[in-house]
């Protein structure tokens, strides 16, 4: 026993210094395995041998454990233990997929083969066909089959096939060249006990744990993957045109189809939106879609290719963590545009003077290109000043910002590529303090605008049309903010601008409704005034009114208003003309004819109101007309007169209780009713006056008209329709 433990700790110190590491450095990964021989095959070899089939199971497990421990660089120590082996004679399909669930892989060892079962792993029954014929290179238990072994190991513990994403020049119609995958085990077993970087990468991902699901593969790629193409100087070329071809797993060819057309960005980089390689793709080994791809980059007429196989991006994973970023990098054998900085006017100044700054250029720029003049603070925040379309050299000027005085970095850069010129150093000296302003007002609108004021030097109005010295005046007829900016300048160095606010608050939109108009049934109406938070109503009848709900009662006729203030204060009016009274005259003169001249005549003029409502007080107004050759006249004293012709003289008359207003030639006078007279609702007015024959021709034909004043108040009349009379008078 003491012998047996001596050499139990030899051998694992030997395994620890073969590793690299200390002694017992690296944790020991131990996986059980089950092994199933064949029959005939345990038989053949059991007499060949002249040993047990157990012990040569063990030895060559104990090949296997050495082939994996032979790599410095795993981060475990390998122990595949054998823990049971079995002699089977069936069908071996059956045990390739009986379940082992007291030990973690099952092996399967077959020298007799029909080949009704291919070798290889079963990662769903989690078991290894060793499937070796007994005359193949001496059989399953010779080392070629053992490297083999080896090899299937490797993918139970979750390596990949490497050897799958190589390419045959015969087979890659893009540019008939070949993919030589990376020398390992995983690509070609045999007497090439080599562990890749990706392989050790996803072994010690997976180290001395049960592998469930497809994490481990899918989960190795940098949160952003993209290509980059650069000069032969490493400098980044923009806009070079991208073409990718894919390769299928297995295939050994290059797909002629491209799964995308792109170019490069101004820094030189195309970034993948989404993982090209498409992971937890079902039907696909390893649920990968893809496991390769040829990038054709072309610049001007140079071309370049790049291989971009699966393990190189996930090696970056497993290199820097899942935040870097990898791009497969394209070197075209050109040289990238430049940038040199010329004549630069001056290298201090304060803020809101120019700049220029020339420059030169080398190389090709693309003919949509943009150059920028550049200010660099100390945080390397870039901020440009101006820019210049085109290819070609020549002069930026640009204004010198407002920033903080200080030092800053300038340069020259350009959009198509990306270049940066040499830089220099500028000195933003301090700019005058602002003006002192009042910042902010607010009006209502159409309101009176309001006075800015601004106190400093030198005074500038800023605004999108411009500057100016002279104040501006705000415009309130329309509501919303504005702004007005406002600098001072002392000893040639103008002020940052200051803003002064104008906020114009919007008037309600006033609105006013009645349900009239007025009549003898209907002798009060509603007014409705809308669209404010408190009404004040006015006009000549009201009867009351709810400045909250925003009603009134009416009962005379005329024009009324409401003031209409709304929750922000600012008010505006409506009003309407509310219809009742209404007058219509007729003229009595039963006798029109006029025998010489200098015949005279009475006549009654009467105003009915029909409306059934009252008139407004002193505002009744009207105009009598005589024809040409004729004279009216109006007694303001007379109370009674004998209408010519009349049946029912005399006739009185309310002549003391109007006024003439205007007389034109005698021939037409405009009355109005005197103060606190009114025609009461049905009534009437009866007004006498005599007309008289001047120069009329004989046998002349004409019209006396009287006609009521239109009434925009609606005070006294609210139907101008039926406010002329006329009668006709004959000259004999």
């Amino acid at each position: 026993m003491a012998l047996f433990q001596r050499c139990l700790l030899l051998s694992t110190f030997w395994v620890a210094i073969q590793s690299g590491n200390p002694l017992f450095a690296k944790p020991t990964w131990t996986f059980s395995v089950v092994v199933a021989v064949e029959k005939r095959t345990a038989d053949l070899y059991q007499f060949a041998y002249s040993k047990p089939i157990a012990q040569l199971v063990n030895e060559q497990v104990a090949t296997i454990n050495a082939n994996f421990n032979s790599s410095p660089n795993f981060n475990g120590i390998y122990n595949f233990r054998v823990d049971s082996v079995y002699v089977f004679d069936g069908a071996v399909g059956d045990e390739i997929a009986r379940p082992h669930p007291k030990y973690m892989y099952g092996v399967v060892i077959n020298g007799f083969s029909d080949n009704t079962s291919g070798g290889g792993w079963y990662g769903g029954s989690q078991t290894i066909y060793h499937n070796w014929k007994w005359d193949y290179f001496s059989g399953p238990f010779a080392q070629t089959a053992t490297d083999g072994l080896t090899h299937e190991f490797g993918h139970a513990r979750g390596a990949i096939d490497i050897y799958a994403l190589q390419v045959d020049a015969q087979k890659n119609p893009v540019n008939s060249t070949s993919f030589v995958a990376v020398n390992s085990i995983m690509n070609y077993p045999y007497g090439n006990i080599v562990w890749d970087e990706h392989t050790t990468n996803l072994l010690n991902s997976t180290a001395g744990n049960p592998i469930v699901g497809d994490q481990w593969i899918i989960r190795p790629f940098p949160n952003t993957i993209g290509i980059k193409a650069v000069d032969a100087k490493g400098a980044p070329l923009s806009n070079v045109q991208l073409t990718v071809y894919p390769v299928d797993w297995f295939s050994n060819s290059v797909t002629s189809t491209p799964i995308l057309n792109v170019s490069t960005t101004s820094s030189g980089v195309y970034p993948f939106f989404s993982n090209p390689y498409q992971p937890s793709t079902s039907g696909y080994p390893w649920t990968m879609r893809y496991c390769n791809f040829l990038i054709k980059a072309t610049y001007n007429s140079v071309v370049a290719y790049k291989w971009m196989p699966l393990y190189d991006v996930q090696n970056a994973y497993f290199s820097n963590g899942a935040n870097t970023a990898y791009n497969a990098e394209i070197v075209l054998p050109v040289t990238a545009p430049s940038i040199k900085l010329g004549n630069i006017s001056s290298t201090s100044s304060c803020p809101g003077k120019t700049i220029d700054v020339g420059f030169a250029i080398s190389g090709t720029f693309d003919p949509t290109n943009q150059f920028y003049l550049q200010f660099i603070d100390n945080n390397n925040n870039t901020f440009s000043i101006a820019h210049l379309d085109g290819a070609q050299a020549g002069t930026l000027s640009g204004t010198v910002p407002y920033f903080s005085a200080g030092v800053y970095r300038m340069r020259v850069g350009s959009s198509m590529p990306s270049v940066a010129s040499d830089e220099f150093m500028f000195t933003i000296t301090a700019a005058p303090a602002n003006p002192t302003v009042q910042s902010s007002f607010t009006v209502c609108q159409n309101a009176s605008p309001p006075i800015l004021v601004a106190t400093g030097q030198n005074l500038l109005w800023h605004s999108d049309a411009g500057f100016s010295t002279t104040t501006p005046i705000p415009n309130t007829s329309r509501a919303g903010y504005f702004a007005y900016t406002v600098t001072q300048t002392i000893d040639g160095c103008e002020s940052s601008g200051v803003y002064i606010n104008v906020y114009v608050n919007p008037q309600p939109t006033a609105t006013l409704k009645d349900n009239g108009p007025l009549s003898g049934t209907l002798t009060s109406v509603t007014l409705t005034a809308g669209s404010g938070k408190s009404y004040v109503f006015g006009g000549p009848g009201l009867v009351s009114q709810n400045p909250t709900s925003g009603t009134a009662l009416a009962n005379a006729s005329g024009i009324y208003s409401v003031t209409v203030t709304g929750s922000n204060g600012c008010s505006n009016t409506a009003s309407l003309a509310l219809a009742g009274t209404d007058l219509t005259p007729t003229l009595v003169l039963p006798q029109a004819n006029f025998a010489a001249s200098g015949s005279m005549a009475n006549l009654a003029v009467n105003l009915f109101e029909v409306a059934g409502l009252p008139t407004t007080m002193s505002n009744v107004a009207i105009t009598i007309t005589a024809p040409l050759g004729y004279t009216i006249a109006f007694d303001p004293s007379s109370t009674s007169i004998n209408v010519s012709g009349g049946t029912e003289n005399p006739v009185a008359v309310d002549n003391i209780n109007w006024l003439v207003t205007s007389s034109l030639a005698d021939r037409q006078l405009s009355l109005v009713m005197k103060t606190n007279q009114f025609i009461s609702a049905n009534g009437k007015a009866v007004l006498g006056f005599t007309i008289t024959r001047t120069i009329a021709n004989s046998g002349s034909t004409s019209s006396i008209t009287v006609n009521i004043a239109n009434d925009a108040t609606m005070g006294y009349d609210g139907n101008p329709a039926n406010n002329v009379y006329a009668r006709i008078i004959n000259g004999l």
